[in-house]
């Protein structure tokens, strides 16, 4: 496997390598996503997020919001199975936007937007009650 890219950052080891036709992200030595053009469908559990797309009429899915976009993998499948009109990414992590960029090939219609610093507070269950109608 060939390293293509490294970089320590915010107290992180990014590592992008190559295998053959797949592009894959390390973060911090854990293997996090991978792209391959010549065979995009892996097995991979990310690949789940796709299957209502399928149930739904062909280009009824316009636009997707990505929550966690990582090496841009998800981006690349919805792009090539499912062909929305707008992809907006978002990340904590700038750094793994600029990969999905220059390593993922993310490109086009896809939009990527960094939100360093960000904690979500989630706790569940909800302490206020939410109406839902």
């Amino acid at each position: 496997m060939a390293l293509l890219w490294q970089r320590r950052a915010g107290g992180n080891h990014y590592e992008v390598r190559s295998h053959g036709a797949s592009v894959r992200l390390y973060s911090n030595g854990v293997f996090h996503s991978q792209w391959n053009p010549r065979d995009p469908l892996k097995g991979s559990l990310w690949e789940l997020l796709l299957l209502p797309a399928f149930f739904l009429p062909g280009r009824q899915v316009r636009s997707v919001l990505l929550l966690g976009v990582g090496g841009g993998a998800l981006i690349r499948l919805l792009q090539q199975f499912v062909g929305p009109e707008k992809i907006v990414g978002v990340d904590l992590d700038a750094t793994h936007l600029r990969i999905a960029r220059k390593y993922f090939g993310v490109q086009g219609r896809s939009w990527c937007v960094p939100m360093p610093g960000i904690s979500l507070p989630i706790s569940w269950p909800p302490e206020e009650k939410i109406p839902l109608t």
